[in-house]
């Protein structure tokens, strides 16, 4: 297997070198002088891998990836991954660069956030499962927040069951947003809101209030 030259390999804090080539701005995204563009424009040498979850998520979205909104997504994802995280890697990187080109909070601690909400909103589901519904949905134009992404992994386990291919994923997540979208729409013609599923412990029971003398 080849590994990356030592220059490319990102080390964080260290300022980049100016590029020689003026062309930088408008190569493709894939090359090695978008790659230096990028680290120039963030300041720090941006991973291969970094650079590719933004400009997917990116293009995800319908924008055009450049050097400048990539630097800004992986610096928005940028942070401490703890070891939950260093399993799936790039399915952890895909949510955080997809989270930064949605506006919303993306660095590693926010992205083990929002897979907690996902699950207690599914009801069960491994790291893994919820990222890949969450990614599906973002390439889908759905709804990218953690009860979304838990109620259609909730669909998905109910209408296909637990063997949840990426062929499956990909067909049926359009149909699980769908799904969802006629749930609420029937909601909000009733006058009700959807049901929230509680995150209290089964049998447990609040405190009684004390009344006040």
């Amino acid at each position: 297997m080849s590994q990356e030259p030592e220059q490319d390999r990102p080390e964080s804090g260290q300022p980049v070198p100016p590029d020689q080539s003026p062309a930088a701005e408008d190569a493709d995204p894939s090359s090695r002088a978008f790659l230096d563009a990028v680290r120039r424009t963030a300041g720090w040498r941006v991973s291969p891998r970094e650079v590719a979850a933004a400009v997917e998520a990116i293009e995800t979205s319908g924008g055009t990836p450049t050097p400048e909104r990539v630097a800004r997504v992986a610096a928005a994802s940028r942070g401490e991954r703890s070891q939950r995280q260093r399993r799936h890697a790039d399915l952890w990187r895909l949510l955080g660069a997809q989270l930064a080109v949605h506006g919303k909070r993306s660095d590693p601690e926010a992205q083990r956030a929002f897979v907690g909400r996902a699950r207690a909103a599914a009801g069960e589901g491994s790291d893994a499962l919820i990222l890949r519904v969450a990614l599906e949905v973002a390439a889908n134009q759905g709804p990218l927040d953690p009860r979304s992404v838990g109620e259609i992994t909730r669909w998905l386990l109910a209408n296909v069951g637990d063997d949840l291919s990426d062929e499956a994923l990909t067909t049926r997540v359009p149909e699980a947003i769908a799904a969802l979208e006629r749930s609420r729409a029937e909601a909000r013609r009733s006058g009700r809101r959807p049901a929230r599923r509680s995150n209290r412990a089964p049998g447990r029971r609040s405190a009684p209030r004390r009344r006040r003398r």
